[in-house]
């Protein structure tokens, strides 16, 4: 099990693994999606559904669509149309839309039987395998206390296949795995498109049949960077994990600059002196970017140790470096 704290970032890359967009696919569907051409009539009905006069959210996705290609990601070109309410909307309302749409086809997708071995190669696999390594069946709820997750994806993907796994893997009851992922931290920069339908009242399922009827309910679960920055609570969280934290662990992370913002210390300089080991995956950044990645790593988050950078996916990293991962948290 992880037995020091240890912070996990997890990015596109990570949930790509599950068949979730990479941030460059998502920001691509979403332009092809904003103009709500007839090419894309799903996206258009919800909007219906939403508001009575859709003709600003018309010229808003077009606008949007247009300049989506200057921004490395759909997080960043919102926070340039933070002053335009309809283009915030409409994006915010594409993102759940086209997530549901993913989901669904995910391999994690909903069947009468989830067959999670179908991940046995990706990270989530290796994260759950490392969390229940140590403990006993009765000493399960214990698995992920000392795990922070940054999670700046929008999907549920962690979550369902943990709970998946815990039922059909790890043999615990509902309600142990229930209160297993109740355990897991799990810090949100830029929200989620929801709770899961065994986590709430409200929750919506995996992959919901009716992605059009949900995307409406979602969308106000997703926040914008303008919104985090101004969210003192969250960033809050995200400082406080750091400055525990043993082990970190960048998992499909882009490194985009809006993102590194988030992840700062209050004062710059400011050491996270726990930390004894950072590990991050690259795969499909060019490696002539390690060394700044590593020196911004280490300075402008305050890092005490320098990081580790591997040309892995995030399962790799997992499966490859376990003994490294079981040692520092031992």
């Amino acid at each position: 099990m992880f037995n020091k704290p240890t912070v996990f970032i997890i990015g596109a890359g990570a949930s790509a693994e599950c068949g979730l967009p990479t941030g460059s696919q998502l920001k691509e569907q979403i332009r092809s999606s904003a103009p709500m051409h007839a090419g894309e009539p799903s996206l258009y009905k919800i909007l219906q559904g939403c508001v009575s006069d859709v003709a600003p959210y018309m010229k808003a996705g077009r606008e949007l669509s247009e300049t989506l290609a200057t921004f490395p990601s759909i997080d960043e070109a919102l926070h340039w149309w933070r002053a335009n309410p309809e283009t915030v909307f409409l994006g915010k309302l594409a993102i759940a839309y086209h997530i549901l749409v993913a989901e669904r086809s995910s391999p994690l997708r909903p069947t009468l039987s989830m067959d999670v071995d179908v991940l046995s190669k990706t990270w989530f696999s290796s994260f759950l395998s490392i969390a229940l390594s140590g403990l006993e069946r009765e000493q399960a709820e214990r698995a992920f206390e000392k795990v922070t997750i940054i999670n700046f994806n929008y999907d549920r993907s962690i979550e369902h296949y943990l709970y998946a796994a815990l039922l059909s893997r790890a043999a615990v009851s509902v309600d142990t795995a229930r209160r297993c992922i109740a355990g897991l931290r799990v810090i949100r920069p830029y929200g989620s498109i929801g709770k899961l339908e065994w986590q709430g009242q409200f929750g919506v399922p995996f992959g919901a049949d009716d992605a059009s009827a949900k995307a409406r309910q979602m969308a106000d679960n997703i926040r914008t960077f303008t919104e985090q920055i101004e969210d003192v609570t969250v960033l809050g969280e995200i400082r406080e994990a750091f400055e525990s934290a043993h082990l970190v662990i960048f998992l499909g992370f882009g490194f985009h600059q809006q993102n590194l913002e988030l992840l700062k210390p209050q004062t710059h300089g400011t050491a996270r002196p726990l930390v004894r080991a950072v590990l991050a995956t690259t795969r499909g950044i060019d490696e002539k970017n390690n060394p700044m990645i590593a020196d911004y790593l280490h300075d402008d988050l305050g890092l005490r140790l320098p990081p580790k950078l591997f040309p892995y996916d995030a399962g790799e990293l997992l499966a490859q470096l376990r003994p490294t991962i079981t040692m520092v948290t031992a």
